[in-house]
């Protein structure tokens, strides 16, 4: 039998350094605040995480809402009003078998297809008219003119100009200086 005391483990399972041994006090410090400082990145990692996977899933049904959106104008609705009045009919569809919202309206877009009375005005047009409707012309007195397809020539060009100094315009500054030069490089050509 043994006379020497020995010594009980703490409850934590490390013994304390001997306060005997130099640098192992200043040693433990220096690990127990870079264990400290690594559970705090570690703890603001996981909320960045969180924040990034929140993104993510926000991104998502973004995209999966502009696809929708896309596939319903590639149908044929262009108006906002239009696409809600689909969406609100296919959600009324069983869920199970459903297609995808789009696929489901350009199916009514063949010959012969049932097409929802809500939806009717919007898949179809008069005899002779296009489903989209064409821009409305500019409003009278606002100095727009509707595109030309035709181009323009210098003999376009002077006649516009004799046009303007004959109704007693002055012919200067930028808008002249340009329409001289178009002229004379079409005058150069011929």
């Amino acid at each position: 039998m043994s006379t020497e005391p020995t010594a009980e483990p703490p409850a934590n399972g490390h013994a304390a350094p001997p306060a005997d041994q130099p640098g192992l006090q200043a040693r433990l410090a220096e690990v127990i605040a870079e264990r400290n400082s690594l559970r705090a990145a570690a703890t603001e990692g996981a909320a960045h995480k969180a924040r990034a996977d929140e993104a993510v899933a926000t991104l998502e049904r973004e995209r999966a809402a502009w696809s929708e959106d896309r596939d319903l104008m590639r149908a044929g609705l262009i108006e906002d009003e239009a696409r809600d009045v689909a969406r609100m009919l296919w959600q009324r569809l069983p869920a199970e078998g459903r297609p995808k919202v789009g696929e489901w309206v350009s199916g009514m877009r063949a010959e012969g297809a049932t097409v929802p009375r809500a939806l009717a005005p919007y898949l179809t047009a008069p005899a002779g008219q296009p489903a989209v409707p064409k821009a409305p012309p500019p409003p009278a007195g606002t100095g727009q003119q509707p595109p030309s397809s035709a181009p323009v020539t210098g003999d376009a060009l002077r006649a516009a100009r004799e046009a303007w100094e004959r109704a007693g315009r002055p012919m200067e500054g930028p808008t002249h200086q340009a329409m001289v030069a178009v002229t004379k490089a079409a005058q150069r050509r011929t």
